[in-house]
């Protein structure tokens, strides 16, 4: 029977997988998943979430360009 639980639990880690891959809120995937924090959460997925450094800056470059020229 433990086997059963093993699976279970791998079936939720790739349903998670899936909507950070599909760019799900954080916040949306911690009520879904029944996480009681957030911390939790990004503690378990967060290794699986975009945004390094280079791309959070490429991102707020990207948005204060726009918002300048607006």
């Amino acid at each position: 029977m433990r086997w059963i639980g093993s699976h279970c639990t791998n079936a939720r880690h790739t349903f998670a997988s899936i909507l950070i891959a599909a760019g799900a809120n954080p916040k949306a995937i911690q009520d879904y998943m029944d996480h009681s924090t957030i911390q939790m959460t990004f503690d378990k997925y967060g290794h699986l979430m975009p945004g390094n450094r280079d791309a959070m800056r490429t991102l707020t470059d990207r948005y204060l360009e726009e918002a300048v020229s607006v």
